[in-house]
């Protein structure tokens, strides 16, 4: 039996699993080992929702982590180091290609969210939308449904150089970032990042915060802020001296291999203890 997060839906599937013997393997890295209590983020920051994760971990015969901070989360909330391993997330290369007709602008800044009230503060777009209001010669780009409380919000009187795009197609996502010269993640947390790694894929820059997983999962390339009077210095820096753009998405295809998770999961699922 295998399920993805640690969270209370998971704890049925370990209970069926355990008491008709068979081998049960979860995938962690999100709000269900996430502790951040500055935010009231995270199932261990609440009880009794903490004993959750704990309960399914105890239960797991593998915990596979898709970051090594990820797999340190797992482990502070109770997963046995020895029985937990790390896979990234594999994702399909379908950004790579260039689109034709497409051009490359170094001075537009992208970042790829659903927005809700929790969104707008952990995916760092109330950053995101300050630096555009910073940085009138820039054009920003906040591509992702945004919930009516945000529009009625946060973003109710949004500057002229940001650009809603809302939901978009995969053709349509390809184009903007492809056209785009900056992937900004401004989160306070994340456990892997897969819209920067697509991002990537495209060969945007990434800026990102000092997140542990966003550090380990963009790789030595990354400009990173450390807090809010940075964004506009980081984000000025990517622009003017990215790092090469074929490098970046051949980062971006090895770090999320889907052949790498393919073999990471086959090991948890089939291994002999």
């Amino acid at each position: 039996v295998y399920t993805f997060f640690a969270s209370e839906h998971a704890v049925v599937a370990a209970v069926f699993a355990r008491v008709r013997g068979r081998r049960f393997v979860v995938s962690v890295g999100g709000y269900d080992v996430a502790n951040v209590p500055e935010h009231g983020y995270g199932l261990p920051t609440r009880f009794p929702h903490r004993l959750v994760p704990r309960v399914v971990v105890a239960l797991s015969h593998r915990v596979v982590a898709f970051s090594r901070s990820a797999r340190d989360e797992a482990v502070a909330a109770g997963a046995d180091p020895e029985r937990t391993t790390v896979s990234s997330i594999g994702l399909e290369p379908r950004f790579v290609d260039q689109p034709a007709g497409v051009s490359r602008d170094p001075d537009t800044v992208i970042t790829v969210a659903y927005v809700d009230e929790v969104s707008w503060s952990r995916k760092g777009i109330d950053r995101f939308v300050a630096a555009a209001r910073q940085d009138p010669e820039r054009r920003y780009v906040l591509v992702g449904r945004v919930a009516d409380p945000v529009l009625a919000g946060g973003l109710a009187d949004p500057p002229p150089n940001l650009i809603l795009a809302g939901f978009v197609s995969d053709d349509e996502l390809r184009d903007l970032l492809w056209s785009s010269g900056v992937y900004a993640q401004l989160s306070w947390h994340e456990g892997f990042g897969v819209s920067m790694v697509e991002a990537m894929q495209a060969g945007c820059q990434p800026v990102v915060t000092d997140v542990p997983a966003l550090t380990e999962i963009a790789g030595p390339d990354a400009v990173q802020t450390r807090d809010p009077d940075d964004d506009l210095g980081a984000i000025a820096q990517a622009a003017a001296s990215p790092a090469d753009r074929a490098e970046l998405a051949q980062w971006a295809t090895t770090v999320a291999s889907m052949d790498d998770r393919a073999a990471g999961l086959e090991s948890a699922l089939f291994a002999a203890t």
